[in-house]
């Protein structure tokens, strides 16, 4: 059971962030590289593995399968200003991070604030960035953009005490305590400086909150609604995920912004009934949004939507084929 004690203050701080943070999805990427099992990011761990860089093992010394250092959780949105800093974190944080595991002599000497281990730092995280992050990083974004549009709409409709909840799924509010139901126990005293929810990209498991850090608030990461930019980026077949039929429909979306659902039945050979409960479902999975013009409804991809699709078809071109 994971319980969060709100301050007055704390809900006034309460906030989701607005752009993704690829020093942190570093950081859980690296976790989800380490552990036993990863669910729907299991393929794209098992490929991740295969091409690590010799160049970043040192930061397996930092991360771990359940942890990360509390120092790398930049949220600045371009990678290298995060990687700044990170170079330019003080050593007193930086020791606070490694006081529960034993740390290798690089880290001790990294704690210390010596040059060349931050140098080591430097190119491990770089080499790690190139490797795990930038191929999928499209896809991150759009994944997360999707996820914001649908906590804006259940803050919209029932403020925070409705959309902090949806992160969890079964939590409930007791008095100014959220609980939810997580493995082990853990008891998270807010004492003011506020909580940032992320979605992220590379996380499967429970949502998991940074360690208390004087004067930062505390950061709560939670899997994004819908994990398809990085599953189907591990090579998961987009029919797979959908259904063939669905992904038909999200790709003839796709290549023509706007149709209607006569339109797609007559383009994929179904029933005017059959392509609008597709569009439906691709509508309440953030993949598509319709709006009624006149006597007809059309339909077009979100960012998320078109970045799959898109995705999906450059998979598949064939060799010497370029898309368009």
């Amino acid at each position: 059971m994971l319980r969060i004690r709100f301050t007055a203050q704390d809900l006034l701080r309460l906030r989701f962030a607005t752009r993704p943070a690829p020093m942190v999805e570093l950081t859980l990427a690296l976790m989800t590289l380490r552990r036993r099992t990863a669910g729907p990011l299991g393929p794209w761990r098992d490929r991740a593995r295969k091409a690590f860089p010799e160049q970043a093992r040192p930061l397996l010394d930092l991360v771990f399968a359940d942890s990360g250092p509390e120092y790398l959780d930049s949220l600045d949105p371009d990678f290298d200003a995060a990687l700044d800093a990170v170079l330019g974190s003080p050593p007193g944080l930086v020791r606070i991070s490694f006081d529960r595991h034993s740390a290798s002599g690089w880290v001790r000497r990294l704690a210390e604030g010596e040059r060349e281990a931050q140098r080591i730092l430097e190119r491990a995280l770089r080499s790690a960035h190139a490797a795990l992050l930038a191929p999928s990083w499209s896809r991150v974004v759009a994944g997360f953009h999707a996820d914001l549009a649908h906590r804006n709409r259940l803050l919209h409709d029932g403020g925070i005490v409705g959309a902090l909840p949806s992160v969890f799924p079964g939590a409930r509010w007791r008095g100014e305590v959220l609980e939810a139901e997580v493995p082990g126990e853990q008891d998270v005293h807010l004492t003011g400086e506020g909580l940032i929810l992320l979605p992220v990209a590379f996380w499967s498991g429970p949502p998991t909150i940074s360690r208390a850090v004087p004067g930062r608030p505390r950061l709560l990461m939670y899997p994004a609604r819908i994990p398809l930019p990085v599953v189907d980026d591990a090579a998961t077949s987009l029919e797979s995920l959908l259904g063939r039929t669905r992904a038909a429909v999200l790709g003839a979306i796709t290549a023509a912004p706007a149709s209607t659902t006569t339109e797609l039945a007559r383009r994929l050979g179904i029933s005017p009934g059959r392509a609008s409960e597709h569009a439906s479902v691709l509508r309440g999975a953030g993949l598509v949004t319709s709006h009624r013009h006149r006597n007809t409804v059309l339909h077009s991809p979100t960012r998320l939507g078109h970045a799959i699709a898109v995705g999906h078809g450059e998979r598949h071109q064939k060799p010497g084929t370029a898309s368009r």
